[in-house]
């Protein structure tokens, strides 16, 4: 019999706190090796031997054959029988809860093994409440080391890259802080589900019959079996299978604890975890549903090539060929089928679409809106333009320069629209960067940034030539 606290021996000490460390302790919070125990008489030091299942005299309360008093076993000093160890004297020895100082990983490592491979044998001989603290150092020990183990690889990994480029090792500083922060995370979340999940246990054993054990000591069984967790540091494969571990390993610590059927232990240990996996896959088939769902009913040029400026140059084309006019606004183009308020913008762009007024509206919010909502802001919105005389106007990444046009002006190199990404949400092009000129004679012309000054001040001559408005440079917001 040992201190739980110091691992001083308790051989042969009346006062019921150990002379190490003065922890309290009663020897019926031990569960030891039937006959290996020596119960000895404070008055007269005659020896009994325990023989129950738990090592403990039977009873527990007599009359000392030898002196005549009256003795309780909790009264009695203890010592080993002979050619026997005091730590030999304990039913199971729980690694953790024997370990000399100076030993932490050895010790944290056996425990590990043996949630492993013998997860029962962590929880025998432990039904006091003294080694619940313990048990949570174990518990949150094992997060520390497995989030370790686990980010080990990736962490080497970035360090010889950052060496074998040139670089220093504190480029690996990100890293480390996702590390810490995933620790931290996994200690909070891990120690919530390990309360409720032990309270659920708890609450199913009581509604189910009767058991030996309290929270408390269903939460020692949790945290013992965590150790099985190692698995989970195995590169790539771990993950998927640590965690079963955990859960197999509790059904024996939990029925040990207990003293319970393995029945009753497996529908209790399991069934929260398993309401967690129901939620979580639940979770996962509706959004998978609901993203088919949702890109079965999205417009069809959403789901292809939104970006491209071709289909837009088509439709206002097509507009001017069978209305004989441009359309006094270019949303009037959209149809959220051919041309949605994506095709507004270019690829890649930053421009958000609840940035474009139209009307009282803007432009995100034309998905939900009816066809004759959408018309009527569009309206409105060819109005205000109209009011102010702009005769060159931006929707989006597009500006539009065909106001002012007749139908009779068939000139081939006259601009109906330039592809601009706005300078207010986007940075500013390179001078090798491309931006798209859709023409009158329904052909598009990719530019680069460099070139599009001169062909700018060609187009305004043109267009002054027809007594139209020059185009304003779109870089300029």
């Amino acid at each position: 019999m040992i201190c739980k606290s110091c691992h001083y021996p308790l051989t042969n000490i009346r006062d019921r706190v150990c002379p190490e460390c003065g922890s309290p302790f009663l020897p019926s919070d031990f569960e030891l090796v039937p006959n290996s125990v020596e119960f000895c008489c404070p008055h007269c030091a005659q020896a009994y031997f325990g023989t129950d299942n738990r090592g403990h005299l039977e009873p527990v309360l007599f009359t000392c054959s030898s002196c005549q008093t009256h003795i309780h076993m909790d009264e009695m000093t203890l010592k080993p029988a002979e050619d026997l160890t005091p730590i030999q004297c304990i039913m199971v020895q729980n690694p953790w809860l024997i370990r000399p100082r100076g030993s932490f990983f050895k010790a944290w490592f056996r425990t590990a093994w043996w949630a492993m491979i013998r997860p029962g044998s962590l929880i025998s001989g432990h039904t006091d409440n003294n080694t619940t603290t313990r048990a949570w150092h174990y518990l949150l020990a094992m997060i520390v080391i497995v989030y370790t183990l686990t980010m080990l690889p990736f962490m080497l990994l970035f360090g010889v890259i950052a060496i074998s480029s040139g670089g220093s090792l504190a480029m690996l500083a990100p890293t480390l802080v996702v590390w810490i922060i995933a620790i931290l995370i996994g200690l909070v979340s891990t120690v919530v589900f390990t309360i409720i999940w032990a309270w659920t246990i708890n609450l199913i054993l009581k509604l189910t019959g009767t058991c030996e054990g309290t929270c408390g000591s269903t939460i020692r069984a949790l945290c013992y079996a965590s150790g099985a967790n190692l698995a989970s540091a195995v590169p790539c494969l771990g993950s998927y299978f640590g965690w079963l571990w955990w859960l197999a390993a509790a059904v024996f610590t939990v029925k040990q604890t207990h003293r319970i059927s393995g029945l009753r232990a497996s529908l209790a240990t399991l069934a929260f975890p398993s309401l967690i996996l129901a939620i979580t896959i639940g979770l996962y088939v509706w959004f998978i549903v609901w993203s088919v769902n949702t890109a079965a009913t999205m417009p069809r040029a959403m789901q292809t090539q939104t970006f491209n400026s071709q289909p837009l140059l088509a439709q206002l084309v097509q507009t001017q060929t069978d209305q004989e006019v441009y359309p006094a606004h270019a949303l009037e183009l959209m149809d959220m089928v051919t041309i949605t308020p994506q095709s507004y913008l270019t690829q890649y762009s930053s421009t958000p679409l609840w940035a474009i007024n139209v009307g009282d509206y803007t432009l995100d919010q034309f998905f939900s809106m009816s066809h004759q909502e959408r018309d009527k802001a569009v309206q409105a919105q060819a109005a205000i333009i109209k009011a102010s005389g702009q005769s060159v106007y931006r929707v989006g990444d597009t500006v539009f320069t065909y106001a002012g046009l007749e139908p009779h002006q068939d000139i081939d190199e006259l601009w109906l629209f330039i592809r601009w990404p706005d300078p207010k949400w986007n940075d500013s092009l390179a001078a090798d960067d491309t931006v798209t000129i859709g023409k009158m004679n329904a052909s598009t012309a990719e530019v680069s940034v460099e070139s599009f000054d001169q062909l700018l001040i060609d187009q305004n001559k043109l267009r002054k030539s027809l007594g139209l408005e020059p185009i304003p440079n779109p870089e300029q917001d």
